[in-house]
């Protein structure tokens, strides 16, 4: 170092051990890595380089990694992803993009940090292997976003969410994830997407609830989970029907239940039933779907 301020000196180690063992000299979004890191940064309070985001740690004077991304990963099947974790006590925001012919385990000192923000996106289900660490609901006193996609971790991903109360969003899209839907009491709070997994059953307690909020409803937007491209079938229960949807839709010609049926069950077999039962005269209620005086149709990408 030149003296100044200068990244801790292990957390500067650790970039240079996710740096050979990701084997990123063979991609040029990260060739700043090595000839930046290494100098003293004076006079910057947050240095952007090459993924990484630095913050400056007042009683050490000296930066720590705040956010790292390596979502450029070189598609090898040789990548490792050391556990070095436990040196970057100031991480914030992590993100992996696991290229398809990887397959690499879930470091467990990741989940001990003070993650605010985690995206784990997988481009093959063999990508990441093993399970979630143990110490996955370590992350509940500062997670507010929160990410897997196209993994096979399963519901394990889902244990630990009702203690996650900072969350604000919540995308566990093609996780392998079964069963029944799991009631989340925060879900006028946070945003759940569950699309493309195997649930089977929804939990109705969703339209029992949401009656409790009639006092804010019209001033907040429709947050129950989104859960298409499942494999949910009927039916429902009976006293969703026209009525009770009517107690919360301020104006029923506007916001139809067809539009509910639409955005939370598309690509799933509980949809296609009501949309034959509509045609034969016999639904429980009208599942057009309309916004205004538009129609939403159905199409092949959902």
């Amino acid at each position: 170092m030149n003296g100044g301020r200068h990244i801790n000196d292990g957390e500067l180690e650790a970039i240079y051990t996710l740096y050979d063992a990701l084997q990123l000299a063979d991609n040029s979004y990260y060739d700043n890595w090595v000839a930046n890191v290494g100098n003293s940064l004076v006079d910057k309070y947050i240095v952007r380089r090459a993924g990484i985001e630095f913050v400056l740690d007042s009683l050490t004077n000296t930066f720590r990694v705040a956010s790292l991304e390596l979502s450029q990963l070189p598609d090898r099947n040789d990548l490792v992803l050391p556990d070095v974790f436990d040196k970057f006590e100031f991480l914030e925001s992590f993100t992996l993009h696991v290229p398809s012919t990887a397959s690499i385990s879930l470091p467990v000192a990741l989940f001990d940090c003070p993650l605010k923000q985690l995206t784990i996106v997988s481009d093959s289900i063999t990508a990441i292997k093993g399970s979630i660490p143990p110490n996955y609901g370590n992350l509940a006193p500062t997670i507010e976003y929160l990410k897997f996609e196209g993994t096979t971790l399963g519901n394990d991903l889902l244990k630990p969410l009702p203690n996650f109360t900072k969350l604000k969003e919540c995308h566990l899209r093609k996780n392998n994830l079964t069963g029944k839907t799991p009631f989340f009491s925060n879900y006028r709070e946070c945003y759940y997407y569950f699309d493309g997994n195997e649930f089977t059953e929804f939990d109705w307690k969703y339209m029992e609830t949401y009656q409790d909020f009639e006092t804010t409803v019209y001033n907040k937007p429709i947050m129950f989970p989104r859960l298409v491209n499942n494999n949910i079938s009927g039916p429902l229960p009976s006293y969703i029907n026209d009525d009770f949807f009517a107690t919360f839709y301020e104006k029923k010609d506007v916001y139809r239940p067809g539009y509910f049926f639409y955005d939370v069950f598309r690509y799933n077999p509980i949809y296609k039933e009501y949309k034959e039962a509509e045609t034969k005269g016999y639904a429980p209620f009208n599942i057009t779907i309309e916004w205004g005086n538009e129609c939403l149709e159905e199409t092949e990408n959902g």
